[in-house]
């Protein structure tokens, strides 16, 4: 196929069916749709409170179940090899004491450690708090999830109701059926502190883990999101969202997820000068997010959740007047050039088109 073009600037959208020619007439900018996004305005933490202090108490339980078992029993030795183990990643989380000083879970921590993330003013006002103060106040910014404690809770209660019926005279005697529950029982503890563990190390590259949630937490962070009209394909993806934190005492840990809160749909434009009348705008921004009446720039048009610090408030006396639809006052410099740039989807941008010969085999 053999066109004249005798346009100033055009967009070409080919393929081997179809070839599409837009006239940009004589518009000095052309914008292009990236996306749409979404603009942070502040942040929803949902905090998990780790009773490490239960935790330990469980793991002390299963030692001493193993050193009290009977021995005849032929899975005795596989309890203790297990025993053994919950005892050494509870450590990898908590560091042996010489005395254990019990103390209330809801009493105020004095020497917090901030094992990943950066502490804002929100997350010392909470390790401030006791969490009956924080469940009080619990809003949409603060939500507290229990369910991590409410597992380790119930692994307790099921051992020690195990244990009260089969201690006879400082021996336990367990039947093959309790064996097996207790080894469960092993097991479940040991996976919530190798996913605590690994939440660790994901938190400080700023990864969320699932492994250490439920489906019903999941389920809640994609609801926080959706709300503001955030998508997400699967239950998982909205963790991609999600920022974490880890700040610990002996006693107990925080694992604290970040959210956005967002202020509604937005839309993201790569600005494209073009050459008209033998001139082109200079001091352009590369990429503006237009929200009604403001427009922001960002670096990353690649993020659906454009953070705090990634937007920044433009206005000036050429873009922004252009885009809104105003009188606007613009540097320009001057080319005669014909320049053409390949664009997404299939397109193809030719600036400056005048008395250009095109040709295509399609």
């Amino acid at each position: 196929m053999y066109t004249k073009l005798i346009l100033f600037s055009i967009i070409l959208n080919a393929n081997c069916q179809h070839l599409e020619i837009k006239n940009l007439n004589h518009d000095p900018l052309l914008l292009l749709h990236v996306r749409n996004c979404y603009i942070q305005t502040g942040i929803v933490k949902v905090i998990h409170p780790i009773n490490l202090t239960v935790l330990e108490e469980n793991v002390n339980l299963f030692l001493d179940i193993s050193r009290k078992i009977d021995r005849t029993l032929p899975m005795s030795n596989l309890i203790a090899r297990k025993s053994r183990q919950l005892l050494d990643n509870l450590y990898q989380l908590k560091p042996l004491q010489k005395t254990r000083r019990q103390k209330r879970w809801d009493s105020v921590g004095t020497a917090w450690k901030w094992i990943a993330g950066s502490p804002d003013a929100e997350d010392l006002r909470i390790i401030n708090n006791t969490f009956n103060e924080l469940i009080n106040e619990t809003n949409k910014q603060i939500q507290i999830n229990h369910v991590i404690n409410e597992r380790i809770t119930k692994i307790s209660d099921t051992v020690n109701t195990l244990i009260d019926h089969h201690t006879t005279l400082n021996t336990i005697l367990l039947k093959d059926i309790d064996a097996i529950i207790l080894l469960l029982s092993m097991d479940a503890t040991n996976n919530i502190l190798e996913d605590i563990e690994d939440a660790i190390l994901r938190a400080r590259v700023s990864l969320p883990n699932s492994k250490l949630l439920t489906i019903k937490e999941i389920f809640l962070i994609e609801s926080i999101l959706n709300k503001q009209g955030i998508a997400t394909r699967f239950p998982e993806d909205a963790l991609n969202y999600a920022t974490p934190k880890i700040a610990s005492t002996n006693e107990m840990m925080l694992y604290i997820l970040e959210l956005p809160q967002t202020n509604g749909d937005c839309k993201i434009f790569e600005i494209l000068p073009l050459i008209t009348n033998n001139t082109v705008l200079t001091n352009t921004p590369n990429y503006v997010i237009k929200s009604n009446k403001k427009l922001f720039t960002t670096n990353h048009p690649e993020n659906a959740v454009q953070q705090l610090h990634e937007a920044k408030p433009f206005i000036d006396s050429c873009v922004y007047p252009i885009i809104m639809g105003m009188v606007s006052h613009c540097n320009a410099t001057t080319t005669n050039q014909t320049n053409l740039q390949l664009l997404s989807g299939n397109r193809v941008l030719v600036n400056n088109a005048v008395n250009l010969n095109l040709t295509t085999n399609c």
